[in-house]
């Protein structure tokens, strides 16, 4: 079978290329709109393949759930975040899991240090073995324990992320000790997160983590609402190993 010649196919580009220099805004109008369609399918994959495919930098990420509520009620069915008496419970009881954690991220923190200018920071109040059960060992110093959340408000502690560590603090390895505010309340650093360790959530990142026991300095406007007490405020999330 003979081949077809490549005149036609070259003689259809020359005239494409013609018409398109003679409607040069119509070209401009299909260059964007494929732009566009180019930039939302790139964004779309950068987020599923940040969510789906990129592991977190903890230990053994596969092995981590969310564990939920569920809702009561007309809410039947609705899943939810978990009290903090519901999730002592759950960590104490459930025998599923190695490792029970808390948090809440998104946390707003107002962040003073001696020298520079305050500034607000994202931070995270999360309970004090979750480091522990996400396996994430510290960069410089300790990161939170079980002892630091054994009594509201008596373990003024926090944990930088690296990058706060570096952009405000100059990367000082002896930062362990040096007492800051949140919130105008006086913490002292313990230690710095890995490198890359941005929690469990992929929407956040938190430069600093306290205990759930500061939760009442972390987050003023639920002291109210004893978030360490009622059964009923369902505000943690919890992740499991």
């Amino acid at each position: 079978m003979a081949l077809a010649s490549p005149r036609p196919l070259l003689d259809d580009l020359r005239y494409a290329a013609r018409s398109l220099a003679h409607s040069r805004g119509y070209a401009l109008a299909t260059v964007l709109l494929l732009a566009l369609g180019v930039g939302a399918n790139t964004a779309m994959f950068s987020l599923v393949d940040a969510v789906l495919f990129r592991r977190l930098a903890v230990e053994r990420s596969e092995e981590l759930l969310r564990v939920y509520a569920s809702g009561a009620g007309s809410e039947r069915g609705a899943l939810s975040e978990i009290s903090y008496p519901a999730y002592a419970d759950f960590r104490d009881q459930a025998t599923a899991f190695a490792g029970l954690a808390g948090y809440r991220d998104n946390v707003p923190l107002h962040l003073a240090a001696a020298g520079a200018a305050p500034e607000r920071v994202e931070g995270a109040v999360v309970t004090g073995n979750y480091f522990g059960v996400l396996g994430v060992r510290p960069r410089v110093g300790r990161l939170l324990a079980p002892d630091d959340d054994r009594a509201p408000g008596a373990h003024p502690v926090a944990v930088l992320s690296e990058r706060l560590w570096r952009a405000r603090f100059a990367a000082r390895p002896n930062v362990a000790g040096t007492v800051v505010r949140l919130n105008a309340v006086p913490f002292t650093v313990v230690g710095v997160a890995p490198a890359g360790f941005r929690g469990v959530s992929v929407e956040q990142a938190p430069d600093v983590w306290v205990s759930t026991a500061m939760v009442d300095d972390a987050l003023p406007d639920l002291r109210e609402l004893k978030p360490l007490e009622r059964r009923g405020f369902r505000w943690l999330h919890v992740v499991g190993r």
